[in-house]
């Protein structure tokens, strides 16, 4: 397969060209995990991701938002919800660029610094940027917006809606839960009822083939029973909920939802970072 075929492939692109850190630090191929795989083949352009920690939404459409910047004319923008996050997303920009090779040779770069790249040979550029003011994004005009952790976004609807003047970028906003209230939490509801421009994808912990913890049978409560009737989970899984719910008490149902509605109204008042 030649280099302009992988290009065209976005989930083969990925594989072949770009690496991440896996969670031992280790610098390994960007595979999809099936979370990922499942949104690409399920977006639209109007996206909202209600998910659990760690499935690795933020990685995957940086992953795009690189691939088309770096191999046709793009203007992309992403803001994060604090400094400490907007760092570890250029972080991984510049890792995606530093291993990310056609033919051996890496596409041409010019500026480069905490907020804004530049690539000449397609004249593209990439902001990333932290989501505390209300004109961050104000005054160009974007082919693609992502959005992490909105739900602890203030002002978040002027801020949405500054970035998405003057043009159709395709939008990506992400989030785990963060009480029933504000702009991503609105948006979520009005696209579960059918209303309004967005499609709403929920991901709940049990992607994560990871969450699970061996041992012996146990006898499950019966919100645990019902989970394992709804969902088709297994022991493992029950037991490694068990230890996350013991861990972060009232923040488990914040940081592992497990039901869209119940998620937003047993949330608020924390956040951990995700990527």
């Amino acid at each position: 397969m030649s280099d302009a075929d992988l290009i065209n492939n976005p989930q083969v692109f990925a594989t072949s060209f770009l690496r991440i850190l896996d969670k031992d630090k280790n610098l390994v191929p960007f595979k999809w995990n099936k979370a990922q795989a499942h949104f690409h083949a399920n977006r639209t352009g109007r996206d909202l991701i209600l998910k659990a920690r760690q499935l690795g939404f933020s990685t995957y459409t940086q992953g795009e938002m690189f691939r088309r910047t770096v191999t046709s004319t793009q203007t992309t923008i992403t803001l994060a919800h604090d400094a400490e996050t907007t760092q570890k997303l250029r972080r991984m920009a510049d890792r995606f660029y530093e291993n990310c090779k056609f033919g051996n040779v890496q596409p041409l770069r010019k500026y480069a610094n905490a907020t804004l790249a530049t690539y000449p040979e397609f004249d593209s550029t990439s902001t990333i940027a932290t989501a505390g003011n209300v004109e961050t994004g104000r005054g160009d005009t974007y082919t693609e917006l992502h959005g992490s952790e909105v739900a602890f976004w203030k002002d978040a609807e002027r801020i949405v809606a500054g970035a998405m003047q003057g043009g159709s970028p395709q939008v990506t906003l992400e989030s785990t839960p963060n009480g029933a209230q504000g702009f991503f939490y609105d948006k979520c509801m009005e696209a579960l009822s059918g209303g309004g421009v967005w499609t709403l994808h929920f991901y709940p912990w049990w992607w994560d083939d990871n969450y699970r913890v061996d041992g012996a049978d146990i006898t499950p409560t019966d919100a645990e029973a019902e989970l394992i009737e709804k969902h088709g989970l297994d022991h493992s899984q029950i037991r490694w909920r068990r230890g996350k719910v013991a861990e972060l008490g009232r923040l488990f149902p914040q940081e592992y939802p497990e039901d869209v509605v119940s998620c937003f109204l047993t949330s608020g008042n924390g956040y951990f970072g995700d990527l």
